[in-house]
């Protein structure tokens, strides 16, 4: 009988074996009525106290079925409101920063721009945006930590204790750096802080040698691929990051200028409208 009053939109199913359910999936699943009610053993409980209507439905024709059936089904989804995504409410964001890392040229350089600047900002991008509990120390390139009364290039700092220090080398580090290190790594494990070494790449043998002073070592394809995991919002911090190191760390027109072109060529912000002189001559 209930099989005859769903009619075509409540067949059978074998995800759905029972009549309940197969009722169940129509509103919820394919009508998006959510607010539809979900307990199956109350409301199936709940049918012998109708079986006046049960018992008169048995004498309707096909025809006065078939207009129940209707009714029903017009009525239910009258009374509930569909709850349906909308894509277009989707705000799509690019994942700027790992866009960033496979495309901006770090090893290209403007007219006086520091060697290794770009590089330098990038990581302190990857560390403020992966450790936003920490307050994260920039420098500009080649400064050094120990003349600032820091350890590494880039520190990050829970009140005044260590927790992060990255040493950054814009090259392929090779087994013949890592003697530099020393000093470095007796720092980092005084403090027992977690030391970094970003590098471009890593010749043979040598994160071996830096994982056995107590440090880790990262390369660009390995921040790469850690940044891949992360959401939109997460990147657009890391770039904002990497954008405030540039502009007001490094101060490098050239180097603000590349970064610009950049996010312009990228579709990330529009391109700034040129300047233009009034009648007056001013501009």
């Amino acid at each position: 009988m209930a099989d005859r009053i769903a009619g075509d939109g409540f067949r059978k199913s074998s995800t759905h074996p029972t009549r309940y359910n197969r009722i169940h999936s129509f509103y919820i699943f394919e009508k998006k009525r959510l607010g539809y009610p979900r307990s199956e053993p109350y409301a199936t409980g709940k049918w012998a106290d109708y079986r006046r209507w049960l018992d008169a439905l048995v004498t309707f024709s096909a025809d006065q079925l078939n207009d129940v059936r209707q009714r029903t089904i017009d009525f239910v989804l009258a009374e509930l409101e569909a709850v349906v995504f909308d894509p277009a409410s989707v705000r799509i964001e690019p994942p700027i920063f790992k866009e960033l890392l496979e495309s901006f040229d770090f090893r290209a350089r403007a007219v006086r721009e520091p060697t290794g600047a770009a590089f330098q900002a990038m990581v302190f991008g990857f560390i403020r945006a992966d450790a936003p509990h920490l307050q994260v120390e920039a420098r500009k390139v080649r400064t050094g930590g120990a003349r600032l009364q820091g350890v590494g290039d880039i520190d990050a700092w829970e009140g005044d204790r260590l927790v992060i220090t990255a040493e950054v080398k814009h090259f392929q580090f090779s087994e013949d750096n890592v003697s530099a290190l020393e000093h470095f790594s007796h720092e980092v494990n005084q403090r027992a802080a977690m030391g970094l070494i970003v590098a471009e790449a890593f010749g043979p043998n040598a994160r071996e040698k830096i994982v056995a002073l107590g440090l880790r070592p990262l390369s660009l394809a390995d921040v790469l691929n850690i940044v891949s995991l992360w959401d939109p919002l997460k990147q657009r911090a890391a770039l904002n990051a990497f954008q405030w190191v540039v502009s007001h760390k490094e101060q490098s027109p050239g180097l603000i200028s590349r970064l610009d072109k950049f996010l312009v060529e990228t579709g990330y912000k529009p391109a700034s409208e040129p300047k233009t002189e009034d009648a007056a001559g001013e501009t």
